[in-house]
């Protein structure tokens, strides 16, 4: 198949005088040689070298979306209609993946909203991820209809898969509901952990790569400070119990003076 095998093909692969599924492993464009991983259950064989002539190309996989890490491969829009992850934030500069449940003021939902409206007229695109806990009740739900484009929630029913498979609430530090994670669709790369303060404290910064609220930079002096003392405590620890087995060891010898007590 010339050029068009590359790393990760499906592909068939010939053995003596029979076919087997395989994937490529290296296949260089000037090279004649195609390295191969048979499939199961013939990859007990260990990977292989076959000519180019020797493998017939058969399907390359999707690349996986940058956010499919966080969230699942098709979202909700306002109809309830399935949209596939790939075309939701094609046009977006930033997805905010916000977290709510049954008890979260319909003003916390508005806000988001309506910062993601003023960032548009700026000609300045956030989309929305919405993580809808207790769905019957949230006020995510009553808005969702509300919000046209690029406003997609997580199905009701994968949000327990997210949070399982994905450990969504633990890659986006959520300490609280409402929680706004702003990531960047390109790369995956989370901007924010604090995007409900950042809406607040600096409206105007958007993406707000690496904002840090007042009360993040306060955990994370406090857990450093909680760090440093740990290390002390333990270095201090390590030196008497150091000094008590040297003692022991000490009156041990022949001839050596019985230990003080401490």
């Amino acid at each position: 198949m010339d050029g068009r095998i590359q790393p990760g093909d499906r592909v068939l692969g010939r053995y003596r005088t029979d076919e087997y599924r395989a994937t490529v492993l290296a296949a260089d464009g000037d090279d004649d040689d195609v390295v191969v991983e048979w499939a199961p259950p013939h990859n007990k064989w260990g990977p292989a070298t076959l000519k180019r002539r020797d493998v017939r190309f058969v399907s390359r996989p999707k690349p996986e979306h940058p956010l499919s890490t966080l969230l699942p491969g098709r979202l909700e829009d306002g109809s309830g209609d399935l949209v596939e992850l790939d075309a939701a934030y094609d046009a977006c500069d930033a997805v905010g993946i916000f977290f709510a449940s049954g008890d979260t003021p319909p003003r916390a939902t508005e806000a988001v909203v309506a910062a993601r409206d003023a960032l548009r007229r700026q000609r300045k695109r956030l989309g929305l991820a919405l993580v809808e806990f207790d769905p019957a009740e949230t006020a995510i739900c009553r808005h969702r209809a509300k919000v046209p484009g690029d406003c997609y929630s997580v199905p009701a029913a994968n949000v327990g898969l997210v949070v399982a498979h994905f450990n969504l609430m633990e890659a986006c530090r959520v300490r609280e509901l409402p929680s706004l994670c702003v990531v960047d669709p390109a790369s995956g790369r989370i901007l924010t952990y604090d995007g409900m303060d950042a809406l607040d404290e600096l409206p105007e910064g958007f993406p707000w790569d690496g904002f840090r609220s007042a009360r993040t930079v306060k955990i994370e002096r406090k857990a450093r400070a909680m760090t440093v003392f740990a290390y002390f405590a333990g270095a201090l620890l390590a030196g008497v119990g150091a000094y008590r087995v040297g003692g022991w060891l000490s009156s041990l010898l022949p001839g050596a003076p019985a230990e003080e007590a401490l």
